[in-house]
């Protein structure tokens, strides 16, 4: 045994200098393992009651094995240094995270490498955040909230806070109080072609209010695309506005009616093949209308079995055009009193 200036680096564990007080004087010591209170400085290789904080990196106190020692990178995968107290904590303090991504294991304000860190719990740096929490690169933290994604949206498909028009496929951006990714969007809103829970849709775009959806064709429940009452899909073309006919070859209420086989119904509203009893198919104008009275030069012709519009009234059997018969101008066996049948002109 002999007197020596440093306690020697073997055998492993290394020995470390331990000065211990007595009555008269104090003994110094090479011990394995420093006594309660001091930690082994691999620096110093003293047993000391506070690490060194210098040239050589930053030491923190370290007990998570038994063995009191001063370490420069807190031991994997548990444990990281808190520069505020300079010790090896499990969690770290309120506003830091434990940073597994760097090699320093410090507790850092903000995670590294484009982790996140958890505000509850363990507070360590993840790379994708837990169910029930939700990843903003805001501050790079995981928000237990929805709305702790600010002006962004929660995302539950990828676990992150993303911007409007982002969320996961088949997924819309629920705005206001929500902000969030959902699904199906609520009564009054529709998901529209931009990703969005949208009031109303625009464009070549109507609202149905059976999906909750932006669509360009309104298939669900008879319904049609009406662009006079805001682009909506509605059960009933409505007769006040500039598109009064429900057209069932498109689905879409319109001004006129499609090709020249259907007719515009003012009592049903919709484009029909046949005109409602007691009126009139009338095609001699582009826009092809069912009339309670068909105009002149055409005479109202029921013997089809429907009313229809005619210039010349039918010859078997022979019928006269009358334009003085009380229901307007029609077809008639005999003519009104006062006139006669012509069966030399167009009758």
């Amino acid at each position: 045994m002999k007197c020596i200036p440093t306690c020697p680096d073997t055998p492993d564990p290394p020995l470390f200098g331990y000065l211990q007080p007595t009555p008269t004087t104090t003994t110094s010591f090479c011990v394995e393992v420093c006594p309660t209170g001091t930690y082994a400085d691999p620096f110093t290789h003293l047993c000391t009651t506070a690490c060194t904080w210098g040239s050589n990196g930053n030491y923190f106190f370290d007990t998570s094995t038994g063995y009191r020692k001063c370490v420069l990178v807190c031991p994997s995968p548990n444990y990281f240094g808190d520069t505020s107290t300079k010790t090896c904590v499990q969690t770290c303090p309120s506003g830091t995270y434990g940073d597994n991504n760097s090699a320093d294991r410090y507790c850092r304000g903000t995670c590294t490498g484009g982790w996140f860190g958890l505000t509850t719990g363990t507070r360590i740096c993840l790379l994708d955040c837990p169910y029930g929490t939700w990843a903003t690169t805001v501050n790079y933290t995981c928000v237990t909230t929805s709305t702790g994604c600010g002006t962004q949206y929660a995302d539950n498909n990828t676990r992150s806070c993303v911007n409007g028009g982002s969320c996961s496929l088949g997924q819309f951006a629920l705005g206001t109080t929500h902000m969030k990714c959902v699904t199906y969007c609520p009564t009054g809103t529709y998901g529209d072609v931009n990703g969005m829970c949208a009031t109303s849709c625009t464009g070549l775009y109507f609202s149905d209010e059976d999906i909750h959806l932006c669509v360009t064709n309104c298939f669900t429940n008879a319904t049609y695309a009406d662009v006079g009452s805001g682009n909506k899909c509605v059960t009933t073309c409505n007769f006040s506005d500039l598109y009064p006919f429900a057209d069932n070859t498109t689905m879409k209420c319109v001004d006129q009616c499609p090709g020249t086989v259907y007719f515009a119904d003012s009592q049903l509203h919709q484009c029909v093949l046949n005109c409602t009893l007691g009126t009139y198919a009338y095609s001699e104008t582009s826009n092809h209308t069912c009339v309670t009275h068909c105009p002149s030069p055409t005479y109202g012709d029921n013997t089809t079995g429907t009313g229809i519009c005619v210039t010349k009234c039918p010859e078997q059997p022979v019928m006269f055009g009358d334009a003085n018969d009380a229901r307007g101008r029609v077809c008639v066996y005999i003519c009104t009193s006062g006139s006669f049948g012509d069966e030399t002109g167009n009758r």
